[in-house]
């Protein structure tokens, strides 16, 4: 026998019209509409009504919304998490580097000969892009040598604390400076006692070390009140070099040429095994001021200064000569390596010739060294 289905249509009831308890089939999954009337096989449809195609049968409401909302979030996490990630030094210099490709062109020297120079594609301080001749050095980079100990003996005052360290091309006179002053020491060699749990040890005898005796420099009077950022030295050639320190103070505008004592040959032995330089120096200082219209403004770094410099020993000839492209290099507080040359016009003034490289940070004081084949 067969049981008759009975379709029982719902009705709101009670004061808001709500249905108190609606079953499964009341509501249709796709569009929260209250249902057709169903039959024993399903829903009925009413008489001259089709099929309605809308596209909800396969996407229900707000999933696209949702969908793009979604999208949007993980683009915001990813580019938040790649923003973490560009301060790290690797990824940072990665990044921000030029790129730089190698240029191969003929060109012709002063005395009339032809060949194929090196260029690479850099950028000016400016970050205008410019083509930079590489000089190719058949000798390759030099190689920097295992460090050596060096007993030294520091000034006795106590508030002597050195912030910058640069050494003679020749490598017997090391110079150091603090906040306010300059010092210089000779290397020289001496005995040394073997360290007590040796002593009773067969043929621990005395051995050799180097040592130096670092005393005050002569006076400099353009640095009468100012405090000190970085030194470098310079020497000239020959059997009695004169050296020169270079010295970056008032917070990195200026540079200013000072005297260093320069022993005699006849006397620099004698010297040496004392520690002592001290002898009467030659002509007095001078001055350059830095240009900074070059400097950027404030930024992440904070506002863009001059914090080391470097100097090339083949610029000083009876005088240092800082009108060659080379002859200083300077570091910001940017991470930016410039190259300075002499004002066209202004002798005491110094300007930007182009920009070396960038580092990812400060380029700190004591960090530049010119090496006598160009390299930085």
């Amino acid at each position: 026998a067969r049981t008759a289905t009975r379709t029982t249509a719902l009705r709101p009831s009670g004061p808001s019209g709500a249905i108190p308890t609606a079953p499964s089939h009341a509501f249709a999954p796709t569009s929260f509409l209250p249902g057709p009337p169903r039959g024993p096989s399903g829903p009925v449809a009413a008489a001259g009504e089709g099929e309605v195609v809308t596209g909800h049968d396969r996407v229900g409401p707000g999933d696209l919304p949702w969908r793009i909302f979604r999208s949007a979030t993980l683009l915001l996490a990813v580019l938040w998490g790649m923003g973490l990630a560009v301060p790290i030094g690797p990824l940072r210099e990665a990044m921000t580097s030029p790129a730089v490709a190698e240029i191969r062109v003929e060109s012709m020297s002063g005395k009339g000969e032809t060949g194929l120079e090196r260029f690479a594609v850099g950028t000016d301080p400016s970050g205008l892009p410019e083509y930079i001749p590489e000089a190719e050095d058949r000798r390759g980079a030099p190689e920097l040598p295992e460090g050596e100990l060096i007993r030294a003996t520091w000034p006795s005052h106590s508030g002597f604390k050195p912030r910058a360290l640069s050494r003679a091309p020749h490598g017997q006179q090391l110079v150091v400076a603090d906040d306010f002053g300059v010092y210089v020491g000779q290397l020289f060699a001496e005995q040394a006692a073997p360290a007590p749990a040796l002593r009773s040890q067969a043929g621990a005898g005395a051995a050799v070390v180097h040592s130096v005796r670092f005393r005050k420099a002569p006076p400099c009077a353009a640095l009468e009140g100012h405090a000190l950022k970085d030194i470098s030295v310079a020497c000239s050639e020959g059997a009695s070099p004169v050296c020169r320190v270079l010295v970056l103070h008032a917070h990195g505008q200026r540079l200013v040429e000072c005297p260093l004592f320069s022993p005699a040959p006849d006397v620099a032995g004698a010297l040496a095994q004392s520690g002592e330089g001290l002898l009467t120096p030659s002509r007095p200082s001078l001055t350059w001021e830095i240009s900074s219209d070059w400097l950027h403004g404030h930024n992440h770094h904070g506002r863009e200064s001059v914090e080391s410099v470097a100097v090339n020993n083949e610029c000083l000839g009876g005088a240092f000569n800082p009108n060659k492209v080379g002859c200083v290099v300077v570091g910001t507080t940017s991470g930016r390596i410039v190259q300075l040359r002499g004002h066209l016009t202004n002798e005491t003034r110094l300007v930007p010739e182009r920009a070396v490289q960038q580092w990812s940070q400060a380029v700190d004081h004591g960090s530049l060294h010119v090496f006598p084949n160009g390299y930085v």
